[in-house]
């Protein structure tokens, strides 16, 4: 009682306070148990999926328990609050039935708080079923298209399932297709193409049949370019993928271009009328959308196709350099703690 009133959870002189049924009480006296405990703000995973929700509670209090009876705060550092979600997530083995949140609550004297960030069951369901086999290949380079040089890409990417989910995509396709403008196309790029592919239909709730339309668009460009071996015209199609007017001009010249080519013999045109309307017709809410898959769709093809122009070497080294994994990303994919 001799602390200050900011650390004391005591009901103030003169209060009468609150009763409490005995559950609700336990209930209370049960829930540090089952938080992360920083020092600060307490963290609380929640599900209404009771299977997820009973194994990971099961292991926050096997671990306070453990930190109480060692008498210490827990060593281990976390980078974001929503991170926690993702490594409970990772251990899940079975499908998720409902959403996740997190509760962030202070519950001292002078400032109670309480935040709720909450991540629908598709993205929950794709993030578990990402990190775990046999996609768990490509979550290496999902955590890199996420990464900034101050950054780890599992921060990115914890707080874009919760905040802004259709930013993944946004990053894994800005991921693919940076290094276009060289010339390149990156090793990873097939398994992190199928994750993004997954997150469209999975999450999204893309058309299948739309996404079939613009994977095939994809994949004519993706011949075209093949065919002209040239890193110039790889270039070409990279600076087009800001500027929707200027995709458009692109595609129709080449579509032209084609069709007049006696060399090229092609029962279909580059691109048709509806795969155009997909990509730009106003009416089409998702067309900007449509316009990165389109650009996934491209570089996936490049890649299966052995896409490999002669001044490929000469940026292999800056890509290196830039794809250094950060340390936490390299500790969440062994799946340590």
């Amino acid at each position: 009682m001799a602390e200050s009133d900011l650390y004391r959870n005591t009901t103030p002189r003169g209060h009468l306070g609150m009763a409490l049924c005995r559950p609700c009480l336990c209930g209370f006296h049960a829930l540090p148990y089952g938080c992360r405990l920083t020092g600060g703000p307490a963290i609380a995973v929640h599900s209404w999926d009771e299977r997820f929700l009973a194994r990971t509670l099961s292991r926050q209090v096997e671990r306070n328990r453990q930190l109480i009876a060692i008498g210490r705060a827990d060593p281990r550092g976390i980078a974001s609050r929503e991170v926690l979600a993702l490594q409970a997530l990772r251990h899940h083995e079975d499908r998720m039935t409902a959403g996740v949140e997190l509760l962030v609550f202070s519950n001292n004297n002078r400032g109670q708080t309480l935040e709720i960030e909450s991540m629908d069951q598709p993205v929950a369901e794709w993030l578990r079923r990402s990190s775990r086999p046999p996609r768990r290949t490509g979550f290496p380079a999902l955590l890199r298209a996420h990464a900034t040089r101050h950054q780890p890409g599992i921060v990115a990417l914890a707080r874009n399932a919760f905040r802004a989910p259709e930013r993944i995509a946004g990053a894994c396709a800005r991921y693919l297709t940076a290094h276009l403008d060289r010339g390149v196309i990156r090793e990873e790029t097939d398994a992190l193409a199928e994750l993004c592919l997954s997150f469209v239909t999975e999450v999204m709730l893309m058309n299948q049949n739309e996404v079939d339309e613009i994977t095939a668009a994809g994949a004519k460009v993706a011949a075209w370019l093949h065919a002209e071996n040239s890193a110039g015209r790889l270039r070409a199609f990279h600076a087009t993928l800001k500027d929707p007017p200027r995709m458009r001009r692109w595609l129709m010249r080449h579509n032209i271009d084609t069709l007049l080519d006696p060399a090229v013999e092609s029962e279909s045109p580059l691109i048709t009328e509806r795969q155009f309307r997909l990509l730009f017709d106003p009416e089409v809410e998702q067309a900007w959308f449509h316009r990165q898959v389109l650009a996934v769709a491209v570089v996936q093809r490049l890649h299966e196709l052995g896409f490999r122009p002669a001044d490929r070497a000469e940026v292999a080294a800056a890509m290196a350099e830039e794809d250094a994994e950060h340390p936490e990303d390299a500790e969440f994919v062994k799946g340590e703690e």
